[in-house]
């Protein structure tokens, strides 16, 4: 898991169906990567830099004289889900009829 974690809760389980539902949504992968590094780059291209305090509750145990991370701003949603306003502008639709 991220940053070395081994304390696994249902948070990581909603995370997953939210990555699961946006990736169906938008047809393609959120986060597209060969390994966890990759992964959790493309997610720090989307969230940003996670804070010192945000990695320390992601896992209690990580050392943070390894915390090297470059500063990257966090992106706006509407960048991010280019597909999800349209898909439920179809959706309100639908039940609309």
């Amino acid at each position: 898991m991220i940053f070395g974690a081994t304390h696994y809760t249902s948070m990581i389980d909603i995370w997953s169906v939210g990555c699961v539902l946006l990736e169906m949504i938008q047809g393609t992968p959120l986060f597209i990567g060969e390994s966890s590094v990759d992964h959790l780059i493309e997610i720090i291209k989307v969230l940003g830099t996670p804070t010192k305090s945000q990695v320390i509750d992601m896992n209690p145990n990580y050392d943070l004289n390894d915390y090297k991370f470059p500063k990257v701003k966090k992106r706006e949603w509407n960048k991010v889900f280019l597909n999800l306003c349209r898909f439920f502008q179809k959706l309100t639709h639908f039940f609309w009829i």
